[in-house]
C-alpha cells in the first residue's frame, strides 16, 4: 500500500497537470 506523504503530492501534480492541459486546449480551441 501506499503511503499518504507519496499520495497526495502525486495527486495535487496530476490534478495540476490535469488543469493546466484542460486550460490549453480550451485557449488553443478559442482562439
Amino acid at each position: 500500500m501506499y503511503d499518504l506523504e507519496t499520495i497526495i503530492p502525486l495527486a495535487l501534480v496530476v490534478g495540476l497537470l490535469m488543469g493546466a492541459g484542460i486550460t490549453w486546449a480550451l485557449i488553443k480551441n478559442s482562439a
